[in-house]
């Protein structure tokens, strides 16, 4: 079970990343990439319906070095006559929003923590890992860490598990 925990467990948010970047570009508005496994989990057309707005996002706003403002409309009904935009997928939104740069420097931080977590044998923490890292799917919110707070779980409990070793 250890090796498990190193394959899938540490690079979990990078597969992720990949998978959910390639399936919403290459999604073509008929056939939804991973879609025999999202609906085992999820309704597919809701997932069909992230896909089309992550893949309306990533053909109008492209990726940035260091991020841009995107305008997102959480509502049905709007009064500047636009109708519904929001980016659901976490790692779209995080490469959108924030760039390529935030995004690796994310990215590497929460693969560290992973691997922390794994080298001490705290597989509780990477099965967390694992779980936030799958929402960040159909979940906008791993860039929002003040309503996410697994993640801070994960890094408290890796940094304070280094500092006790290193000061021993």
């Amino acid at each position: 079970i250890k090796i498990l925990h190193y394959i899938i467990g540490i690079p979990i948010y990078i597969f992720t990343m990949i998978a959910c970047i390639a399936a919403s570009w290459f999604y073509d508005g008929v056939h939804a990439p991973f879609e025999g496994i999202i609906s085992k989990f999820t309704d597919a057309t809701t997932y069909a319906d992230r896909l089309w707005l992550s893949k309306t996002a990533l053909l109008v706003y492209k990726p940035k070095f260091w991020g841009q403002y995107i305008f997102e409309n959480p509502s049905v009904t709007s009064t500047e006559g636009a109708g519904y935009f929001w980016i659901d997928c976490s790692y779209v939104r995080l490469l959108l929003m924030f760039g390529v740069a935030v995004t690796c420097i994310i990215l590497i931080i929460l693969t560290f923590v992973q691997y922390k977590n794994a080298k001490n044998n705290n597989y509780y923490l990477v099965f967390i890992g694992i779980i936030v890292a799958l929402m960040g799917i159909m979940g906008h919110r791993i860039p929002q860490y003040l309503f996410n707070p697994l993640p801070a779980i994960m890094l408290a409990d890796s940094l304070k598990k280094s500092f006790k070793t290193k000061s021993s």
